[in-house]
């Protein structure tokens, strides 16, 4: 949808919108853009892509306004945003999603997955591999849907951390915060519940084969297992 300041410049918007969209097509790619020429300053643009990709196909988003949904299917997913809200479900393989302004909310993650935004809040629930999650304004909610998860290290400046794992996890845990608490819940084969600490805490739950790292400036973080 394109918009115009005036009736007299809408054969220049008519014009533009024939060029709004370059497709490219390689051996093994499909390159779609947006925009390659100027915008002419009289035009103002909205642009909605539905896409439909075959099963396993590795996508690839970098995108300055706008926010980003991705069903299950995919392989490895790259989503690289400036105001964007990212949403992403049942990847395949690697998973890396970044944004400036805009909450990341992932679901049924297989592989290793990096997320980071700078204010707003991430979701993640992790299926195996690595979990590495930042944001500098916003709180980290991380949920562990397999115990054999490899390692989960979640960093936040302004914003808490909560973690939920399966009653038969494993890990060694490192977790600080530097005003708030810590707080712990036992887990099957330990001897005492974890009241909370201040600062910080440092123990192994189960034989430790996992690592857990969790890091917060402002804010509490709480360690728990899942009920089910």
């Amino acid at each position: 949808r394109a918009y115009t300041q005036s009736y007299e410049t809408r054969v220049v918007a008519e014009h533009y919108i024939g060029t709004l969209v370059q497709i490219e097509e390689g051996l093994d790619t499909v390159t779609v853009v947006t925009e390659p020429e100027a915008r002419p300053v009289t035009v103002d643009l909205r642009v909605d892509y539905t896409l439909k990709v075959p099963e396993g196909t590795n996508i690839r988003i970098v995108g300055t306004n706008g926010n980003v949904w991705i069903a299950a299917g995919c392989g490895e997913i790259s989503v690289l945003g400036n105001n964007t809200d990212i949403d992403i479900k049942g990847c395949e393989g690697s998973l890396e999603a970044r944004s400036t302004n805009g909450r990341i909310r992932v679901a049924d993650v297989k592989g290793p997955a990096t997320l980071d935004t700078v204010n707003g809040n991430i979701y993640a629930d992790i299926l195996g591999g690595r979990l590495k999650a930042n944001t500098t304004n916003g709180h980290v909610y991380a949920t562990w849907l397999n115990p054999k998860i490899e390692s989960c290290d979640l960093t936040v400046t302004n914003g808490g951390i909560t973690i939920i794992m399966p009653e038969e996890s494993s890990v060694q845990v490192d977790a600080t915060t530097g005003r708030g608490t810590v707080r712990c819940d036992p887990l099957p084969g330990q001897d005492t519940a974890q009241a909370p600490w201040l600062g910080e805490w440092h123990g192994v739950l189960g034989d430790g084969r996992g690592q857990l790292s969790l890091s917060t400036l402002n804010g509490d973080i709480s360690i728990t297992r899942s009920s089910s």
